[in-house]
């Protein structure tokens, strides 16, 4: 008796550490809320998040917008802006715009990436 005990004690912990192991390092970060910022705030601590997913919410200005460097990845990049800030986005906008449309507040998924010259965008999937 004693020793079947003691072999599915083994085998047990044996399973448990697989299943640990199959997880792989960073699963439970993966799975966190990415961080939630303005577009003020990431553009003052944007080294921070660099190659990071977080969230950015602000207002869809389309290409209307105040960012006054030229699109860091594609003429389609759009305007992220809020508080007299502008941050790029590369990707869709979250829900389709018609010219002319004010901007409204959105919130955005995406990468924190930097040019070779140093403008800071957010890439979106």
């Amino acid at each position: 008796m004693n020793r079947i005990l003691v072999t599915m004690t083994v085998l047990m912990a044996g399973l448990l550490s697989a299943c640990e192991a199959t997880q792989g390092p960073g699963t439970s970060e993966a799975m966190k809320s990415p961080v939630v910022l303005t577009v003020p705030g990431l553009l003052a601590t944007a080294k921070r998040y660099q190659g990071m997913v977080v969230q950015v919410r602000g207002f869809d200005a389309g290409w209307q917008g105040e960012c006054r460097s030229a699109p860091p990845v594609s003429r389609s990049d759009w305007h992220l802006q809020d508080g007299g800030k502008c941050l790029y986005v590369h990707g869709p906008h979250p829900e389709p715009r018609a010219d002319g449309d004010k901007p409204r507040l959105v919130k955005v998924n995406g990468v924190v990436r930097v040019t070779p010259e140093g403008v800071w965008y957010l890439d979106a999937p």
